[in-house]
């Protein structure tokens, strides 16, 4: 995979990967193996770097820095942020990872969206 830091994308039933801990089960984090997962789509951070005003954009409470949902009208309001960008064309450097990133981002929110699930951001 190369050298990271590195995002990981995951599409899933909401709230199965909460942790809980105490006699109330409250919230106390991500469970451990929800990280490093082989099955996560994962975003350079340089990468991601470019593509953060847009998961800001449709979700306020994005999170650069650690777990982010994106469900619901999050997800329709991601797609539309990226397939705008998408179509208006990307002046940077590395474009061929930006692009192959974005595609990538929207096909997983796309099914996620399909199937009623949760993307989760897993920031670096």
């Amino acid at each position: 995979m190369g050298p990271g830091p590195w995002f990981e994308f995951l599409a899933l039933q909401k709230r199965e990967y909460w942790e809980r801990a105490g006699r109330l089960q409250r919230v106390v984090g991500i469970k451990p193996e929800y990280f490093h997962r082989a099955d996560a789509l994962r975003v350079r951070d340089d990468v991601m770097q470019r593509l953060a005003p847009h998961f800001s954009a449709a979700n306020e409470s994005f999170n650069y820095f650690g777990p982010t949902e994106f469900e619901g009208r999050q997800l329709t309001n991601l797609l539309a942020e990226l397939e705008t960008e998408l179509a208006g064309g990307i002046g940077v450097s590395n474009k061929g990872e930006v692009v192959d990133a974005m595609r990538a981002v929207c096909d997983l929110a796309g099914a996620a969206l399909a199937d009623g699930k949760v993307l989760l951001v897993l920031g670096i």
